[in-house]
């Protein structure tokens, strides 16, 4: 896109939690906004997605973005699409899985989990464990998306990217699709679209 002057600026960024945030652009000075836009609630977009939230509901109570757009929110994501969902909390967002994959395998530091399912899904050890990582992304995505149109920033760029993964079509095929015109995914396009039914 072409970048405005007058423009705010979107800023999102999965850790151990998910940070949002704005920068205000009053009158071409930049001043921070404080934002706890990662507690609002997840919005599911798919029926896979939609399933995910019905599955983690029972054990999280509410699912914010946070639950499923960071470090824990992934394991979160793996619980689900290993059938693996367990109820000893991780953390405040999450829990820790039932049982583990091979890909990832026996893991005695709970916070390594998330490097390890991203590394067996890079190496493709596990297809249940790539198909998580594809969901991450893609929420990572369309919650960009969101708090760009929140922020009303046209001169925000969103551009997803993850160091070292090939997961990032999902993140850039969910951003910009939005608007009142915005398309719903078509099936068959993608593990993450309309149409993935199984596990």
């Amino acid at each position: 896109g072409t970048r405005v002057a007058s423009g705010n600026i979107a800023v999102i960024a999965a850790g151990t939690g998910l940070g949002e945030s704005m920068l205000l652009n009053v009158d071409g000075r930049f001043v921070p906004g404080e934002s706890e836009g990662g507690h609002a609630d997840f919005s599911a977009r798919t029926p896979r997605e939609l399933a995910m939230v019905a599955a983690l509901s029972p054990v999280l109570g509410r699912v914010s973005a946070e639950s499923i757009i960071s470090g824990p929110g992934l394991v979160n994501v793996y619980q689900f699409t290993h059938d693996a969902i367990g109820f000893e909390p991780l953390t405040e967002s999450s829990t820790a899985p039932s049982k583990l994959c091979a890909g990832v395998g026996d893991v005695e530091d709970p916070a390594d989990l998330p490097a390890r399912i991203t590394a067996s899904a890079n190496d493709k050890r596990c297809p249940h464990c790539v198909e998580a990582l594809e969901m991450f992304v893609a929420a990572y995505g369309a919650e960009a998306g969101n708090l760009a149109l929140r922020t009303v920033a046209p001169a925000c760029r969103v551009r997803p990217r993850r160091r070292g993964t090939d997961a990032t079509a999902p993140a850039r095929s969910t951003a910009p699709a939005r608007g009142r015109r915005a398309r719903a995914p078509r099936p068959g396009r993608g593990r993450c679209s309309a149409g993935r039914g199984g596990r």
